[in-house]
């Protein structure tokens, strides 16, 4: 894996500054001095009025870039871009058709001598609900989109008549717009899937590494994957990863020292942290998985439940009785008030399971 030091533009608290990352080659994803992850965004400086001007403003892209914080770590941008993906693959994607095929047969309609009176009703009543989709539209094509779906919806002109030129030039507007922003969505739509695959490759690279740590430590072998000095800088990895090396040397030098009971102690400490980033990826997952129905607007509670309680199940059987500090004791009192919170009306569990992660994390 390839690393370079470059200073990129950023947002904080809605203004512009620059800082220090080192950005993962060839990607466009990168972190900091403090392991959290960074992403770039184009944030075009938009002027034209319509999208054939829009089509003709000269770019630059890099003075337009914008790299997006992702302060929680891997597992928090991971589930940015999955989500991103999802929700451009399945919502905005089919709403955009769906309008831009409504608009399309209405203005097909229009070209008729006589429109069906029954079918203009049909269409106002799918236009008037295609305007509502778009209420919290964000893009300046899905904004202008809307406002020329409302001024349609009276299918009449100034005068009060039912200028059936008026409409269809309008309607060819919308449709222009809608074009447009599926441009837009299918251009960031593959450097995204690119981006999704190279952090899950990540993930894996990293699980594969711990995983082997895991398999020389049970065949006797004092060996620190070097794999996994990536996880220094990294969150929510930094403090697992120190505090794991620096155990692994101290059982060295028990050896060395001839003190074999003491390095059996330190050894079990990191076999027991290694089960400890087992259950920060697990949590990891439930978050991404609670995302998701979110983002479907699918309600689980009971399931939710069942995964914690499995999720504490796990950690109940680590042992830390020679830990720095009691972490799964703190981990599961963030659980519970995960828990409880599926059981209320508005349930808001994210908050507590960041928590946890952080608590496993040493954090």
């Amino acid at each position: 894996m390839l690393f370079q030091k470059r200073w990129v533009s950023c947002l904080s608290n809605g203004s512009r500054i620059r800082r220090p990352i080192f950005q993962i080659l060839p990607s466009e994803l990168g972190y900091d001095a403090h392991g959290r992850f960074y992403m770039s965004h184009w944030f075009p400086q938009i002027s034209g009025q319509t999208p054939k001007e829009r089509q003709l403003e000269i770019r630059d892209p890099e003075k337009e870039k914008i790299w997006i914080q992702y302060p929680d770590g891997l597992g928090s941008i991971l589930r940015g871009v999955t989500l991103a993906i999802v929700s451009g693959k399945s919502r905005r994607l089919p709403q955009i058709a769906e309008i831009q095929t409504i608009c399309s047969e209405f203005r097909a309609e229009l070209t008729l001598a006589n429109p069906e009176i029954q079918a203009v009703k049909a269409f106002k009543s799918a236009l008037r609900q295609a305007a509502a989709s778009l209420v919290n539209a964000k893009k300046p094509e899905l904004k202008e989109a809307r406002e020329k779906l409302i001024f349609i919806l009276p299918l009449r002109d100034s005068q009060g008549r039912f200028n059936v030129g008026m409409i269809a030039a309008r309607l060819t507007a919308v449709i222009d717009r809608l074009v447009e922003r599926l441009t837009g969505i299918y251009a960031w739509l593959p450097r995204f899937l690119g981006r999704q695959e190279a952090l899950e490759n990540l993930r894996q690279w990293i699980q594969n590494a711990i995983s082997d740590l895991n398999r020389h430590l049970k065949a006797g072998c004092l060996i620190w994957p070097p794999a996994l000095n990536f996880l220094f800088s990294i969150r929510p990895f930094i403090y697992w990863a120190r505090n794991a090396r620096a155990d692994l040397k101290q059982a060295e030098k028990f050896f060395t020292e001839q003190k074999p009971n003491q390095a059996q102690i330190c050894i079990n400490r990191v076999l027991q942290a290694i089960k400890i980033a087992g259950a920060i990826f697990r949590l990891e997952d439930l978050l991404e998985e609670y995302d998701f129905d979110l983002l479907q607007k699918r309600s689980r509670p009971a399931y939710y439940q069942k995964r914690i309680e499995q999720i504490g199940n796990w950690l109940k059987t680590i042992d830390e009785s020679d830990f720095r500090g009691p972490v799964c004791k703190k981990a599961l009192g963030c659980l519970r008030a995960a828990y409880r919170s599926l059981n209320s009306t508005k349930p808001r569990p994210k908050k507590s399971l960041k928590a946890a992660i952080a608590a496993l994390a040493g954090e």
